[in-house]
């Protein structure tokens, strides 16, 4: 699996042209699929080539200059989650913030769980600089609203709840 992952990372290099869609989301694929497995080192180099082919892409259209930011906001999330699971807090940060950023100005009023779902990966990053106070109000706002939506799906649910178990268990916090 994680050379699978690897090996399409390199021929999307290959094959596809530089600052193409299709190569930004065949790396991004790969880098989600070793950040799912665990290869967060490999997947953050790869989700980082991702992004910087989404930025360097030229949109023809309104339409599809959308579509890139949803793909490129994506990406995002999963670099901060990936960047969060190195230990990369501040990056992390980062990532996230222009996650949220991205997706307010793009996604449509069904996918504001979206944006939810990213400020809570942007609670969890800044709990892992040790910035509990600031981070909690946003972890807990987060869960709340992820919690009270059925188009959420239950793993988000649940990732949101293990961010603030997390949290808790770093700040000293009895559960």
């Amino acid at each position: 699996g994680r050379f699978f992952a690897k090996q399409i990372a390199a021929d999307a290099r290959i094959v596809a042209e530089e600052n193409t869609e299709p190569r930004a989301d065949a790396l991004s694929l790969s880098g989600r699929w070793l950040h799912q497995h665990e290869f967060n080192d490999e997947a953050s180099e790869i989700l980082a080539e991702a992004i910087r082919t989404y930025r360097g892409c030229e949109p023809k259209n309104q339409r599809q200059r959308d579509e890139l930011q949803r793909s490129l906001a994506s990406t995002l999330a999963y670099q901060a989650e990936t960047l969060s699971a190195i230990g990369r807090w501040s990056e992390a940060e980062g990532a996230a913030r222009e996650c949220i950023s991205i997706r307010q100005r793009v996604l449509e009023p069904e996918d504001e769980w979206l944006i939810t779902n990213a400020r809570s990966i942007l609670g969890a990053a800044i709990a892992g600089q040790e910035r509990f106070q600031d981070a909690e109000p946003i972890l807990l706002d987060a869960d709340k609203k992820l919690r009270s939506s059925i188009l959420v799906p239950a793993e988000n649910q649940r990732r949101s709840g293990e961010r603030i178990a997390g949290m808790d268990e770093a700040w000293g916090k009895p559960e």
